[in-house]
């Protein structure tokens, strides 16, 4: 299915220059910290769905629409620390280089459907199931990321 991405948010950050100059190129350590509100989501047609129960086929056309995302009420904080060099490129342009790690907890991952009813067993179940198995992943995803960056900034 498609999966559907949206990320919101903000960050500030500290950049400590090796020279003490922060016009000039150079060297730097930076800090930041992110608060965000990541958001992925998919969206699958349970009515199209088929399961057994016994030899039994069965198909759920009252189901409506699954959404699996991660939780949209939550907000993520994302810290990092990168090492980089600042190059001038005239008195306003700059350009940088980035290389560091940043630490990424996902939010837990929900289900939700277009109707508020309750389900069949068997796709109660499964949809349980699956979630639970996603959110095994994700607190077996590794949180620490090595991050790169090239960036090009105006001072005004």
């Amino acid at each position: 299915n498609n999966i559907e991405f949206s990320n919101l948010g903000g960050e500030i950050s500290y950049k400590l220059f090796a020279r003490k100059n922060a016009y000039s190129s150079g060297f730097y350590a930076k800090a930041t910290g992110e608060l965000t509100n990541l958001s992925i989501k998919t969206k699958k047609d349970l009515t199209k769905e088929a399961g057994k129960i016994g030899g039994v086929s069965m198909t759920c056309s009252a189901c409506g629409i699954l959404t699996v995302e991660t939780d949209p009420n939550k907000l993520i904080f994302i810290p990092s620390l990168t090492i980089g060099y600042q190059k001038k490129i005239n008195k306003r342009l700059y350009t940088n280089i980035e290389i560091g790690a940043q630490y990424i907890k996902l939010a837990e991952v929900i289900w939700s459907t277009n109707i508020g009813q309750d389900y069949p067993p068997f796709i109660q179940e499964e949809i349980d199931k699956l979630i639970s198995d996603i959110n095994e992943i994700r607190n077996d995803i590794i949180n620490i990321i090595p991050t790169a960056k090239i960036t090009l900034s105006y001072k005004l």
